[in-house]
C-alpha cells in the first residue's frame, strides 16, 4: 500500500493510502517522526475516492506527493 502525507501550512495535516485503485484519507492525529511508519492517523478515513483505473491512482497519487515537498 503506497502512503503520502503532505506537510501543507494552511491545511491540517492528512495522510493519503492507496490500494489498489481506491485512495483513503485520513486525519494525522500525532506525528513522532518524518516516516509514515511514525504517524497516528484517525481509525476512520474523512474520505475515500475511487478511482477508475490504476494509472489514474498512481498518478493522483504522484501528485500528493509532489505536492508533499512544494507546498503546492
Amino acid at each position: 500500500m503506497e502512503q503520502v502525507t503532505p506537510s501543507l501550512e494552511f491545511a491540517p495535516e492528512r495522510s493519503y493510502k492507496r490500494k489498489g485503485l481506491k485512495i483513503k484519507c485520513f486525519n494525522v492525529l500525532k506525528n513522532d517522526g518524518h516516516h509514515h511508519e511514525d504517524l497516528t492517523l484517525s481509525e476512520l478515513p474523512l474520505f475515500e475516492i475511487d478511482v477508475l483505473t490504476e494509472k489514474a491512482a498512481v498518478m493522483l497519487m504522484e501528485d500528493l506527493y509532489y505536492g508533499e515537498y512544494t507546498g503546492a
